[in-house]
């Protein structure tokens, strides 16, 4: 989604359209595997020397489940603010910088979709796998306090036999 900014002097620039991402690389979320159904929403307004573009978009994800792996569906609505100025002395951590009049907008609404993706995505309904013949399934919790009661052969060691 391309905005030009000029048009957002005199009063609000509203654009609805379809964004792809299908050839997006998807490789900053683990879970993430795909985005359709993509329809963005942008008011772009001028407040002092900002413009501030007001978003809200809708999709569909597709998401592999941290637990069993499949591949599922999940719907998402998002609902944010974004101000950019074309002074880079506006830039903070609040106010993006771009220069000229035009503003894609498509890197910063696949930063917010993936701002909105847990680390550990799991399935509705999906159960934490259980241990097997040739696997032990534990908390962190229980890894490390069965690694505390391991023998540890150099435990016994006095480290002043090796100081000089």
């Amino acid at each position: 989604m391309r905005i030009n900014t000029s048009l957002a002097i005199r009063q609000p620039l509203v654009l609805e359209e379809s964004v792809d991402f299908s050839t997006a690389d998807y490789s900053a979320s683990y879970s993430l595997k795909n985005i359709r159904d993509l329809r963005v929403k942008a008011v772009t307004t001028l407040v002092d020397t900002l413009f501030k573009i007001e978003v809200s978009l809708s999709c569909i994800l597709s998401l592999e489940c941290a637990y069993s792996l499949e591949i599922f569906e999940q719907d998402l609505e998002i609902e944010d603010v974004f101000y950019f100025s074309n002074n880079a002395e506006d830039e903070d951590e609040d106010v993006y910088y771009e220069k000229g009049t035009f503003i894609d907008l498509d890197p910063y609404l696949f930063g917010l979709i993936l701002a909105h993706i847990p680390l550990r995505v799991i399935k509705p309904g999906a159960k934490r796998p259980v241990s097997g013949d040739n696997f032990v399934v534990q908390t962190e919790e229980e890894y490390y306090q069965e690694r505390e009661g391991m023998n540890n052969p150099f435990a016994e060691l006095d480290l002043e036999d090796f100081i000089d």
